[in-house]
């Protein structure tokens, strides 16, 4: 017997106890792990296993993962969801999911291959006028990821932003999703799409053929209006905003943060997609009347793929600048992980392969030990979680820099400004893409750090270093750790020299870079397209 069958295992698919993580692993830190690694380290080795989920029926591979866990239990194992749900495993429920899992990935896959070729040639082909709009027209916002249980974050401020923005320009927003964004004015009436809990073992084709779903259930709950247009936040193998603005004929947007086939290869799972998945990308492109990229990076990409110039507006994130601010009170912050004394630098974000973590956290153990009073005096306030905060937390505990670093896990949209209100230098280490591509992206975090009006140290990388220049913040080349650490200290030592830029960057974003004005931009663009 091992000395862990003695134990509890808690796996984590959702949420994360940063504070007592005996015993605890996320699927995360798990699948870090070569398979035969997995099976070495930890099968037949507790005496209990929990996987505790957001919903049980809305469990990816929910058969890979529960025969997995039952062997590391050696047959006692649970699933949990926040929902109050649960799951006791045994031999008889294996072999029924297994037999599921087997039944709907060849008749899902079946199907798929039938139907998807006739949508496609169908959607493609097809041409239509706008219909005429009645003076109460609005417009239809789709937020169609297969994410669930997500309460901050990028996308959570990018959904709510613009959703809350047409609201208040057309007094109404039909706004439909798949999980509720808690960010969303109360004002808007969210319909949350029922999500078929069917094709779980098979993901590909279940987004494919969610999307016939989704547009039956706009459908069925739009009886007699017809939206104005349809903005769609693109998502991968998802096509029912083009569905729904040929069946309404009025224009779609589709809002485009990048390739979900390219994220899902280089910064996913790594799971095989559906052949059909590049297509239907394609496919929203060519449907699309509008298509909003965030960056001018994006905009040459779609142009390399044969979009029209014409049709794509790039307009980079932005932020509420009376939500982000330097009157928001970070003091309770500070009370809360005793550092009212202390000098500190501040992170947010999902720690995604982009976001640079690992070098923020080499450059801030080179600052520590560079300053005789560092593990004194400095702090460094890691906000947020994500696939490289295993990483993160062995590099801490490694380099002992436990009592300097405060990884405060996931919080609240709500209560992001004064986590940052709490520090005094903002960091956004971003780091170019791995596969040499240009990097893509229209940080959140970085208006968000405008708009509090403190001192920002940030990657000079792409659009990064267009919103940001010396006059508002502190540049450093991406993914150089020497850098950044050098900009720290000298942030730490010289603040005065520093202290200017904050004002400025504040000034810049609330003339630029708000979620109205972001907004204002889509709508100008759309009435164009109407008249």
């Amino acid at each position: 017997m091992t000395e862990n069958q003695n134990c509890t295992l808690t796996l984590l698919d959702y949420g994360r106890s940063i504070e007592d993580n005996t015993n605890v692993l996320s699927l995360d830190e798990l699948f870090s792990l070569p398979i035969i690694g997995i099976i070495r380290t930890h099968f037949f080795r507790y005496s209990r296993v929990k996987l505790i989920t957001y919903d049980i029926g809305l469990l990816r591979r929910p058969f890979n993962k529960a025969l997995m866990i039952y062997a590391m239990g050696c047959g006692k194992a649970a699933i949990i969801d926040t929902k109050g749900g649960s799951i006791q495993l045994s031999i008889c429920l294996l072999f029924w999911w297994g037999a599921r899992a087997l039944f709907e990935r060849f008749t899902g896959a079946f199907y798929v291959r039938i139907l998807m070729p006739r949508v496609i040639s169908r959607l493609s082909g097809s041409t239509y006028s706008f219909t005429q709009m009645r003076k109460d027209s609005m417009p239809l916002y789709l937020r169609t990821d297969l994410i669930f249980g997500l309460t901050a974050g990028g996308s959570i401020a990018h959904i709510s932003g613009v959703a809350n923005c047409l609201h208040d320009y057309y007094g109404r927003v039909d706004f439909f999703t798949t999980d509720l964004i808690p960010s969303v004015s109360s004002d808007i009436h969210q319909h949350i799409i029922d999500v078929d809990r069917k094709y779980g073992d098979s993901p590909s084709i279940k987004e494919v053929l969610y999307s016939l779903y989704i547009a039956d259930f706009v459908r069925q709950n739009l009886t007699n209006r017809t939206p104005i247009f349809i903005y769609q936040r693109y998502s991968l193998s998802n096509f029912s905003g083009a569905m729904l603005a040929e069946k309404f004929r009025c224009p779609f947007v589709l809002e485009y943060n990048g390739s979900e086939v390219w994220i899902a290869k280089n910064w996913g799972a790594n799971n095989k997609q559906n052949s059909f998945a590049e297509k239907i990308e394609n496919l929203n492109l060519k449907r699309a009347d509008l298509i909003v990229t965030v960056s001018e990076a994006l905009k040459d990409t779609l142009i390399s793929a044969g979009v029209q110039e014409s049709k794509i507006l790039v307009n980079p994130n932005g932020v509420d600048s009376d939500l982000y601010s330097p009157n928001v009170d970070g003091s309770m912050v500070r009370q809360k992980y005793s550092i009212e004394n202390s000098y500190v630098f501040g992170f947010i974000g999902t720690f995604g392969d982009w976001h640079g973590v690992l070098v923020l956290i080499q450059a801030f153990h080179i600052v520590v030990d560079a300053i005789p009073s560092g593990r004194e005096n400095l702090r460094l306030l890691m906000v947020g979680d994500g696939k490289l905060m295993p990483d993160v937390e062995k590099y801490i505990i490694e380099n002992r820099l436990s009592d300097c670093c405060i990884l405060t896990g996931t919080v609240p949209q709500s209560e992001g400004a004064k986590y940052l209100s709490a520090c005094d230098v903002l960091v956004s280490p971003h780091v170019p893409n791995s596969d040499g591509s240009r990097f893509f992206g229209s940080p959140t975090k970085l208006f968000e750090y405008m708009a509090m009006g403190k001192t920002i140290i940030a990657s000079e990388l792409d659009q990064i270093g267009e919103i940001l220049d010396d006059s508002v913040a502190v540049l450093v080349p991406p993914g150089d750790v020497e850098q950044l650490s050098i900009s720290m200290q000298r942030c730490y030592e010289n603040p005065g020299a520093y202290s200017s830029l904050g004002k400025y960057a504040r000034e810049r974003v609330k003339e630029r870079y708000t979620w109205k004005a972001h907004t204002d931009k889509i709508i100008k663009r759309v009435e164009l397209i109407e008249s």
